[in-house]
């Protein structure tokens, strides 16, 4: 979708779906001593600026001169936003057993999460429903009901979703799965999406790849008209107050090109927004699949001459990590480049344009952007009505992703004083041949 469709639908699925609001308490680190050590200091700052590239650069360099505490956390954070899953797991435990008396409860909190969806996304969600529950037991009616609602929403999802063997599928095999570039948008300003066609059964569909999705999604209208049973997570208390919870759906059996996947998980969510002008331009999100199934395969070879993507069953293999996960909700993070300048930003096929760049990019080159770029004003219209983002465009922007530099027609940047992540659109990699993103090892190749 355009812009201002990408940003609409995928905030309905990160702020509905993937129970973001408990981990942004994590990143509020206790404020460190004037005797901190260096080491100490330098991984703090970059905890709490979410620079988890940083954060991996000076626990590698120098890791042992944090310490004992700084060390254990920073471990956990990077085994968990570089997709460590398993490691994870026991790095947080190590954390919580040796070092929970110097950290604040909302902390404590927020690893419980990161353990317990650890393990769901390892699928075991017995054991993540085990860990929800016991943790539970111990807060409730002692601290804010804020804290373990939250975690008992999350306690609900792993224990309906416990009852599958979630997408399951031959990983002995390599695959083949075609694709087609649709262009979407406005007549003014289109972009481009990747359509997967698929088989739901014996029904047709077509699946919208989106690297952004944090979990794949689906209309409740879709969800019914191929028959699949919606399973309601809310929760009663006392019989009259609703607790919110998230409405699930399993695809009994998804078949993408020569790939069969059983059991496939999707959250059931509504996209309308009352306006026309946008709703006419979410149909193709009826289906969205996005990172879970990405996790599942492991590494996506994307070929935008052949339209096909390649799943090996032997991964690729590369010493340079480019990608990690944003601890507060699940998407992904790119690290690329601008004549030599490293930009983090979001991974997004689920933005049909090239992406934008963000406020403090616009500040730091401020003077070469007002020089150079052309000012212009952008309408984006959302629940609360219309709204004005004032932006530049860049020309002929040279862009660098895995040492491989292509210059894009165009690349946006705000100029208005806000917090938006930069986001790498659909059309930056469509500028490329090739694309592996590997999610094992977490890097993205390009050709």
């Amino acid at each position: 979708m355009n812009r201002k469709t990408s940003k609409k639908i995928n905030s309905i699925i990160r702020r509905h779906y993937f129970l973001s609001a408990i981990m942004l308490m994590l990143l509020t680190l206790m404020p460190l001593t004037a005797t901190a050590q260096n080491a100490d200091q330098e991984a703090g700052t970059c905890m709490n600026q979410k620079d988890w590239f940083g954060l991996k650069d000076v626990y590698e360099a120098k890791g042992s001169m944090l310490s004992p505490f700084l060390r254990s956390f920073a471990q956990a954070m990077l085994d968990q936003t570089f997709n460590r899953k398993a490691q994870a797991i026991g790095s947080i435990k190590n954390l919580l057993r040796n070092h929970q008396h110097e950290m604040d409860f909302s902390s404590i909190v927020s690893m419980i999460y990161f353990l317990a969806n650890d393990y769901s996304r390892l699928g075991q969600n017995t054991q993540a429903v085990n860990t929800l529950k016991g943790f539970i037991s111990q807060i409730k009616g002692k601290v804010d009901s804020s804290y373990y609602e939250t975690l008992s929403e999350q306690q609900r999802v792993c224990e309906a979703l416990a009852q599958y063997e979630l997408l399951s599928y031959d990983s002995t095999k390599s695959y083949t799965l075609p694709f087609r570039i649709d262009s979407v948008g406005p007549r003014h300003k289109r972009g481009v999406c990747i359509m997967i066609p698929a088989k739901a059964g014996k029904t047709a569909l077509d699946l919208f790849f989106d690297t952004g999705a944090g979990v794949n999604v689906m209309t409740e209208e879709y969800a019914k008209k191929m028959g699949l049973e919606i399973i309601q997570t809310h929760s009663k208390v006392e019989g009259k107050s609703i607790i919110s919870g998230v409405n699930l759906a399993i695809m009994p059996q998804l078949q993408i090109g020569d790939l069969v996947m059983k059991n496939v998980p999707f959250y059931i969510y509504n996209t309308k927004t009352g306006i026309d002008s946008i709703d006419s331009y979410l149909s193709p999100m009826n289906c969205i699949i996005g990172i879970p199934f990405m996790d599942k395969v492991g590494e996506m070879q994307i070929d935008f001459k052949s339209h096909n993507i390649l799943i090996p069953s032997s991964k690729t293999t590369c010493k340079e990590q480019n990608l990690c996960f944003k601890a507060e909700d699940g998407t992904m993070l790119l690290r690329a480049y601008h004549n030599g300048e490293p930009i983090i930003g979001l991974l997004d096929t689920g933005n049909d344009n090239y992406g934008t760049l963000s406020y403090s990019y616009f500040m730091k080159h401020q003077k070469d952007i007002v020089a150079q770029g052309k000012a212009d004003i952008e309408r984006i219209a959302g629940h609360g009505g219309i709204r004005q983002e004032n932006i530049y465009h860049l020309y002929n922007y040279p862009f660098t992703l895995a040492g491989k530099q292509v210059t894009l027609p165009r690349m946006d940047v705000y100029a208005d004083n806000h917090e938006a992540q930069p986001v790498f659109g659909m059309m930056v990699f469509s500028q490329y041949n090739k694309l592996v993103i590997n999610l094992c090892d977490m890097f993205v190749l390009a050709e």
